[in-house]
């Protein structure tokens, strides 16, 4: 938690501590000139609370909270808030009794040419389920740490709205790759229907030159742009005519 504040701190995010009971009078006496503020107190638990303030915008002081994370050991107890894996593969260990600790934790563990090894792919705890101080101990020695450390965001207050955490829980790449796709689809939609903007103007343009073109020379206009191509043609088919007639002509 030291490491979490001295971070935080470093990015221009507060971190104040106290009893709950009294921050939540101080969020209360406040929030009469706040409104909003009281949904703020309304999402108070029962486990410690800490109050975080700075200058950047609820999104961004939730990201830096993410950021802030670290996967800790399983102790035994905990719920899994995902799936814990163990992949298949050769594990760091020399053939030894540690293979019955994690047979009986449930991996399916083997020795081969003198090495430990899972054999397959295995879910040792399934999403919701509580992990056993066995299992926990079996991780530990494979360096899995499927607990994440750091603080929860409850709610967020701006100075005019409170943001639940399902608001700001934002996957920012997601996010990206949604406004790529945006963009792209609302580009193809002003070309289709010849929107002109600082976008669209220059490929519209060349779009419609190039389709100018091609009437052109299938109507045999003759324009300054079409005359090369035309006599190009002219003088294929004039070779194809005398090839046919067979006179030899070049």
């Amino acid at each position: 938690m030291m490491e979490m504040r001295k971070s935080l701190r470093g990015r221009g995010v507060r971190v104040r501590m106290s009893r709950n009971r009294l921050l939540r009078r101080a969020i209360e006496a406040v929030a009469a000139k706040r409104p909003g503020l009281e949904k703020l107190a309304d999402a108070f638990r029962k486990e410690q609370l800490a109050l975080l303030s700075g200058d950047g915008s609820p999104f961004t002081i939730s990201s830096l909270l993410k950021a802030a994370e670290t996967m800790a050991p399983a102790r035994g107890g905990e719920v899994a808030s995902a799936d814990i894996v163990v992949e298949k593969g050769a594990t760091p260990f020399p053939a030894g009794p540690i293979v019955g600790e994690f047979q009986q934790a449930g991996f399916p563990a083997a020795i081969e040419k003198g090495q430990i090894v899972i054999r397959k792919r295995h879910v040792a705890v399934a999403e919701g389920d509580t992990i056993s101080a066995q299992v926990a101990a079996a991780l530990t020695k494979l360096e899995i740490y499927p607990i994440a450390m750091g603080m929860e965001l409850l709610g967020a207050y701006d100075g005019q709205n409170f943001y639940p955490p399902e608001i700001l829980d934002i996957d920012y790449d997601e996010f990206h790759s949604q406004l790529q796709s945006a963009a792209v689809g609302a580009f193809n939609l002003a070309m289709h229907t010849r929107w002109f903007s600082s976008a669209t103007m220059v490929p519209l343009l060349v779009k419609a030159r190039t389709e100018a073109l091609a009437v052109a020379k299938a109507a045999v206009w003759p324009s300054e742009e079409t005359i090369s191509a035309l006599l190009a043609e002219a003088h294929r088919q004039m070779l194809g005519v005398a090839s046919h007639a067979g006179d030899g002509a070049d």
